[in-house]
């Protein structure tokens, strides 16, 4: 019985990560959905749906669920951004109307909070050698860029939120603070990581709106140690891998 039980056991697990290749094969060249077309979009989501299916429930009345959650998760896809653009199915700029570039989105979820943590760059500043690679292409400039490959000047804002789970694989989140730090450098030569992060300043208690309409809810629909699905209240579909350790300035 257990021969049985264990043939079927990696015949599941073999069968998860065969569908979990064929997402990470499909978004790879996606940017997070922002290149997706319709066709593409609709395939992740019946591609999602198909893992949803296979995986176990995801219930958080499980310790082991709970603790699953907590990490750091990359967004790979979000049908959010399939429209082209950048505030997804909410209003917010065209993709291609803006001079701003989006960068790694991260999810870094302990026992009390989940982070929203987005780097955002421009186009302006960007190039194959950085700043100084765009200071070169501007008519007429003298400007030889001798200085080393760097990651372009960038802001990494994270959106504080605290969360519940409630059963049996919602999560809601009620947004708390916004913290900004610059990272990268200037020219290959000026670096920003080691400048402190700014704190923008909340609104006083008696001001804030209330908790309900700072909040989202979402399901976890997928969820092992290091893939999670989840369905947000308008619909969005969001996949994420798991980090095993937290992104540094430096990350590309």
């Amino acid at each position: 019985d257990s021969c049985v039980t264990d043939f079927f056991r990696l015949e599941k697990e073999d069968l998860l990560t065969q569908s979990k290749n064929e997402i990470l094969s499909l978004v790879a060249s996606l940017d997070r959905g922002l290149a997706a077309s319709t066709n593409e979009a609709e395939r992740v989501d019946e591609l999602a749906r198909k893992l949803e299916l296979e995986g176990a429930t995801v219930d958080f009345i499980s310790s082991e669920s709970r603790e699953r959650l907590r990490g750091n998760w990359r967004l790979i896809y979000t049908s959010g951004f399939t429209t082209g653009s950048l505030g997804g199915t909410r209003p917010g700029p065209l993709a291609a109307f803006t001079p701003l570039a989006l960068g790694q989105v991260f999810q870094k979820i302990d026992a009390q909070n989940l982070d929203n943590v987005v780097e955002l760059s421009s186009y302006l500043l960007q190039g194959r050698d950085g700043f100084g690679a765009t200071l070169a292409r501007i008519p007429g400039a003298n400007w030889q860029n001798t200085a080393p490959k760097d990651k372009a000047p960038s802001l990494r804002a994270s959106l504080r939120h605290t969360y519940k789970v409630k059963e049996p694989n919602k999560v809601t989140i009620t947004f708390e603070s916004t913290t900004v730090k610059p990272i990268g450098a200037i020219g290959g030569f000026l670096s920003l990581n080691e400048l402190p992060q700014i704190d923008i300043p909340r609104l006083p208690d008696f001001l804030q709106p209330p908790a309900p309409m700072r909040s989202a809810t979402f399901k976890v629909t997928y969820l092992d140690n290091v893939f999670r699905v989840t369905r947000g209240d308008r619909g969005e579909l969001r996949i994420y891998t798991k980090n095993l350790v937290e992104p540094s300035p430096d990350a590309s």
